[in-house]
């Protein structure tokens, strides 16, 4: 039969086609399982992340199934990468976040093994090595899930590469080799030919190469003309194309045949995988005649919709045929059927049901569905009807015109038998249920639908309301007469205007008395669109019941019926205010019309246009219904005119009942001080859809117009994006004033989407409390450029007041010296709590650009497990500037000589720099022409890792040489002293020309690479040096100082008691104390030969924490300079004495063994004139000087005199230099006596 359907059926075709594309998966090829998915952050031995581009691979037997997908999941590659370091939240991530790492399901259906199942072990490799998996931090062997998502961490192994094993089917998916059915584009649906596919090899097809088809659509002509509609034929429930059809092709690939339906065409255009893309589309009506477009076909994610005019060269064959009446019609060709079948074989595909039909609610038609476009897809927003069966909900379908229609894809056969409900809008079920019923085909069902009353739907009246043949100026009334068959519309304006009956060749007359206008206003009832040409209207006398009235009547200007078709438009509803009698009489006859052309009418429209204050004097004195379909049915410029000059409280009650966009309308062509009055009187959720619909810019000077309090009442029920536009356009002072007003957690959406610069003004006008609420809820990276912005002062109150974990997110993120000006200004209890949780890195970079009294109230408040971690990220002389009390009081359990600086030792400027020879490869000479005594001599000056090397020589000695030979570390077993131990460098120091007792004493300074400690995750205070005593094959730990670091390496200096074997170590957390030291005093025995110096002798207890024997490598530091290094064994669990004697010129010195530190006293002995007349008796006492016998009594008397002088001057002496020792000793253990090495 031939079926002549309207464009509806174009539409059906596409939704038939567009669902077999949705559908193609499944009927093209085998399942394919969903994979597992993961992401995470990759490390390598040290902590440290990977760098961007290191190979990833998922193997499961040894085969790897990781797959990526890129440009929009189009394609795939089984290469995957570490990308660049990304930070969501409190996580990073190097893999699988940037671009998808996924691990491919294997098909159970098939023969070959595509990918994982279910409990299969994965194993991870990086670069070919195999690393180990972490979930939540703790080590995890990780097993296969299909459709699962996991974030697991990885950590580098140092094993050797191992090659994966090959397999052909590794992410792939295979077509099933039973009969299935193949679709190919589509057009007016889809026919099946022939019978089942004989049993095929199963071929590899990519997972994503399926393409998202393209539908076509728009006008087609033939040489200016329109072309005759497709015929097509019903055969069973799918609707074929037989001719005058349209056939896109691309290469061997043809689409099914496209319907054309009154001047339009629609076909879809889907080939069958990625090889068409960038190749030209050939269209063509029957395969004869084709069109001049040639587009290429793009490759898209999704289906798309693209509108394009085909046109085609004028046909000889074309038979033109005459449409149309009276005047004359158009040119039709007509091409000769020839049908054309589309091409596919097999039986349908899994139920695809297309539902269409009537519907209605409470009997009455619901209003059209509201779409929108998004991407080329149609989408249902409002009025839309879903199909429910069981968990199944379809996509929202359309409803036009009265009818409806729904794509039902039936997931599986369990829904076979089970009753399919419509919903409208997923509020309430149609009255109707449909069976599901297996089919072997595609179905396109005619299933009318009703539903019972719902108050949120919009209706259309039923019967069809014939158009006012006017547009509504004021006042309007519209009535449905229930006895006939036309509908009556009355229109009081400068026109009365009456509807007409639907066969418009008749004359209707009608009479109008006040009783009907009366009765009629009080109904609620749509105002109709406009449909032109407009008739004629004659006002003529006459009498009528009630009250009286007129005979109107209407005389058709043309017999023909108008071809314009009335647009589906939003209808406004209105409700007259009811009136007196009288009222409506004198109101009625106020507006009575004239003969159309009458010359007076229009002079009166036209005075009437220039007099913007009478139409406002009209809104002024109308009631607020009547004024807003003033407004409503008013030019969009003359309604803002009339606003304008009405006052602003009467203009918002009006206002307030207009629909808002429209309302919106009005408002943003009002001036914006008076728009403000308006909106600040009306309702703020009204008045914030309003102002939500005005332009951006106009919204601005209308918010920044109104009181802060409404204007916040305003801005804070706008959506935040466009609320944020608003804010961000207004002066920053009255943002600030209305923000400040805003719910917090609405503010900090709005602030979130403002510009930071904007952002930061805002806020820093902000009280500080509310400011913290504010920024505590935007996202932190936002967060930190708002703070980064802000003043200082502001900034710190801000910070201070926010939640602590969220401060320091920002305090994170925001530059350092920025971040070091705000903590500085937080109190010190919040400063600590923010450090505590910033990343260490960070926090030094902070400490290094506070004062030193900042940051030693931090090292005062703050916990010693936190202060390691964060404390060595510091510059090592700025953290030295901080008082050594404080630094060892709250770090006890941290190696002294990482506290407290030194003066580093300079050469003697009296020698020269050694000479430097290369003896190998790995070892260099270096010769001392002459040594210095007691001053530093420099000895070596590389190679890496030694900085330099100095010694204290006990005398000059001339022609000393040094050998500096380095060694392989694995050569060497050094044993472990703490957590993560590891050897940076092992090498010889051997002196030659001279003993080991002719040096006093080393210094030397050595640097760690960077890199080397991040590879191996060291502490920097955990560096250590290692001496090997050669003859009992014991390495001796002696401590290092860190003094400072440069981009790549980090320096240390370390006092040596000897030359010998050496070691550079360090651990990944601190070495624990085994040395205690306390009870350190001193003697001073005063040199008589040298009246101006003394000799210390310093004693201290030193006790050995361990279960063995150990040697303790002390170092006393004078003046905050390396005096003497010396190795002392000790007795296991054992005190022992240790001892360093030195002498020194008299002076006041502070010396220190470990922790224990004394201050000394020096005098200067018989350096005055009474001193050497002491001096010069005590000789004479001693026989130096002959004495005269007979004055031997005298000589007594003298003697005795003399010490008694001298006594009483020892005893002034004393007095005056503060006596010979004086000491500042820590207590013997409650001041932290440990010794660290």
């Amino acid at each position: 039969m031939k079926i002549y359907r309207p464009v509806a059926y174009i539409l059906l075709a596409v939704f038939i086609t567009a669902g077999s594309y949705m559908f193609m998966d499944s009927i093209l090829l085998a399942e394919p399982k969903a994979p597992h998915v993961m992401f995470g952050m990759i490390r390598d031995g040290s902590g440290d992340p990977v760098a961007s581009g290191v190979r990833i691979e998922a193997r499961i037997g040894n085969v790897n199934y990781a797959f990526r997908l890129y440009d929009g999941g189009l394609n795939s590659a089984m290469d995957n990468k570490t990308h660049q370091v990304v930070t969501v939240g409190s996580r990073s991530y190097n893999f699988g976040s940037s671009e998808s790492f996924q691990v491919c399901a294997d098909d159970p259906a098939s023969s070959p093994i595509e990918g994982g199942q279910p409990g299969d072990v994965i194993s991870f490799y990086i670069d070919g090595i195999l690393a180990t998996s972490y979930v939540d931090g703790v080590q995890t062997g990780i097993t296969f899930n299909r459709g699962g998502a996991l974030t697991v961490d990885l950590v580098t192994g140092t094993g050797s590469e191992v090659v994966a094993d090959a397999n052909t089917w590794a992410c792939k998916t295979t077509s099933d080799p039973t009969p299935v059915p193949v679709f190919q584009g589509g057009g007016g649906g889809a026919m099946p030919v022939g019978g089942d596919v004989p049993t095929a090899t199963p071929t590899i097809v990519q997972r994503n190469m399926l393409v998202s088809p393209t539908i076509y659509r728009g006008p087609i002509t033939f040489g200016g003309l329109t072309p005759a509609d497709s015929e097509t034929d019903l055969q069973g429930s799918r609707i074929v194309c037989i001719s005058n059809c349209i056939i896109a092709k691309i290469g061997s690939y043809q689409s099914y045949p496209g319907v054309v339906s009154n001047g339009n065409y629609a076909v879809v255009v889907g080939p069958p995988d990625q090889s068409y893309s960038g190749k030209e589309i050939i269209f063509s009506l029957d395969n004869k005649v084709y069109a001049e477009q040639r587009p290429l076909f793009n490759l898209s994610p999704s289906l798309t919709l693209k509108t394009m005019h085909l046109e085609f060269p004028n046909l000889d064959s074309v038979t033109p045929i005459a449409s149309g009446g009276g005047g004359g019609g158009e040119l039709i060709p007509t091409v000769t059927p020839t049908p054309v079948i589309g091409q596919f074989v097999g039986d349908s595909p899994p139920s695809l049901l297309i539902l269409e039909g009537s519907v209605k609610i409470n009997g009455f038609i619901p209003a059209d569905s509201v779409v929108t476009e998004e991407n080329g897809v149609i989408i249902c927003k409002n009025n839309c009807i879903v199909a429910q069966a069981g968990s199944y909900k379809s996509v929202p379908g359309v409803i036009s015109n009265g009818r409806y229609v729904v794509s039902v894809s039936i997931p599986d056969s369990s829904y076979y038998g089970k009753e399919l409900i419509l919903h409208f809008d997923d509020i309430e079920g149609s009255n109707e249920k449909y069976l599901l019923e297996y089919a072997s085909s595609v179905r396109v069902v005619e299933f009318d639908v009703s539903f019972p009353f719902i108050s949120s739907a919009s209706l259309m009246p039923t019967p069809v309301i014939v158009p006012i043949l006017s547009s509504v100026n004021f006042h309007s009334y519209t009535a449905r007469m229930e006895s006939s068959s036309f509908v009556l519309s009355a229109v009081i304006s400068d026109q009365i205007m009456v509807g007409t009956m639907t066969d418009s060749k008749y004359e209707l007359t009608m009479e109008l008395d006040i009783n009907h206008l009366k009765a009629l206003s009080s109904s609620r009832f749509p105002v109709l669109p406009t449909l032109t040409p407009t008739p004629r209207i004659i006002a003529s006398s006459g009498g009528g019941g009630g009250g009286g009235g007129r005979v109107v009547r209407m005389i058709p200007t043309s017999t023909r019926t108008p071809t314009a078709t009335p647009t589906a438009t939003p209808m406004s509803i209105l409700t007259p205010t009811a009136l007196e009698d009288s009222a409506i009489k004198d109101d009625f006859s106020r507006f009575l019309p004239t003969p159309i052309g009458d010359e007076d009418d229009k002079e009166n429209k036209t005075e009437k246009g220039k007099n913007g204050v009478v139409e406002a004097n009209m809104l002024r004195d109308s009631s607020v219904s009547v004024g807003v379909e003033i407004l409503t049915g008013t030019d969009v410029s003359q309604a803002a005119e009339m606003v304008g000059n009405v006052e602003s409280k009467k203009a918002a009650e009006i206002v307030g009942e207009v629909e808002s966009k429209r309302a919106a309308e009005i408002v943003g062509n009002v001036e914006s001080k008076k728009a403000a009055e308006i909106v600040g009187e009306v309702e703020s959720k009204k008045a914030a859809e309003i102002v939500g619909n005005v332009e951006s810019k106009k919204a601005a000077e209308i918010v920044g117009e109104v009181e802060s309090k409404k204007a916040a009442e305003i801005v804070g029920n706008v959506e935040s994006k466009k609320a944020a536009e608003i804010v961000g356009n207004v002066e920053s002072k009255k943002a600030a004033e209305i923000v400040g007003e805003v719910e917090s957690k609405k503010a900090a959406e709005i602030v979130g989407e403002v510009e930071s610069k904007k952002a930061a003004e805002i806020v820093g006008n902000v009280e500080s409390t509310k400011a913290a609420e504010i920024v505590g809820n935007v996202e932190s990276k936002k967060a930190a450029e708002v703070v980064e912005k802000v003043e200082t002062t502001k900034a710190a109150a801000i910070v201070e007041k926010v939640e602590t974990t969220k401060a320091a997110e920002i305090v994170g993120e925001v530059e350092s010296k920025k971040a070091a000006e705000v903590v500085e200004k937080v109190e010190i209890k919040k400063t600590v709590a923010i450090l505590s949780e910033v990343r260490n890195s960070k926090v030094g970079a902070i400490l290094d650009q506070v004062t030193t009294e900042k940051v030693s109230d931090v090292v005062t408040e703050m916990k010693e497990d936190k202060l390691i971690e964060k404390l060595p990220e510091m510059g090592a002389e700025n953290m030295f500037k901080v008082s050594p009390e404080v630094l060892l009081k709250a770090l006890p359990n941290v190696s002294v000589e990482q506290l407290i600086s030194e003066i580093t030792p300079k050469m003697d400027p009296n020698t020269s720099e050694p000479t430097a020879e290369t003896i190998s490869e790995n070892s260099t000479g270096y010769s001392i022409e002459k040594t210095s005594s007691r001053a530093w001599t420099k000895m070596v000056g590389s190679p890496k890792p030694i900085d330099q090397v100095m010694a204290r020589f006990n005398e000059e000695l001339a022609g000393v040489s040094v050998v500096v030979t380095i060694h392989r570390a694995d050569d060497y077993i050094i044993p472990s002293s703490c957590d993560g131990f590891a050897v940076y460098s092992v090498f010889d120091i051997n002196i030659e020309n001279a003993k080991q007792d002719d040096i006093r004493t080393g210094h030397m300074q050595v640097y760690v690479e960077k890199e080397w400690m991040a590879d191996n995750l060291i502490h920097k205070w955990s560096i250590q040096g290692q001496s090997l005593n050669k003859e009992t094959g014991i390495w001796t730990e002696f401590p290092s100082k860190r003094t400072g670091e440069d981009e790549n390496n980090i320096y240390y200096s370390l006092g040596l008691s000897n030359f010998s074997t050496l070691a550079i170590t360090g651990c990944r957390a601190l070495p624990e104390s085994k040395f205690e030291i306390f009870d350190l005093s001193m003697d001073i025995i005063l040199d008589e030969a040298q009246n101006e110096s003394g000799e210390l002798n310093i004693t201290a207890i030193a006790k050995n924490l361990t279960d063995r024997d150990a040697t303790y490598s002390a170092n006393l530091w004078l003046d905050n300079s390396l005096e003497i290094s010396k190795d002392f064994l000790l007795p296991a669990n054992e005190e022992s004495p240790i001892g360093f004697t030195l002498s020194k010129p008299a002076g006041h010195y502070e010396i220190r063994v470990d922790r224990q530190q004394v201050t000394v006293v020096i005098p200067e002995i018989l350096s005055t004139p009474v001193d050497q007349g002491i001096k010069e008796i005590l000789d004479k006492e001693k026989g130096n000087e002959p004495t005269d016998q007979g004055s031997e009594d005298h000589v007594d008397d003298s003697s005795m005199g003399m010490y008694l002088i001298l006594a009483g001057a020892l005893l002034v002496i004393l007095i005056l230099a503060g006596g010979c020792v004086i000491v500042r000793r820590s207590s013997r253990r409650n001041n932290g006596g440990s010794a660290h090495g």
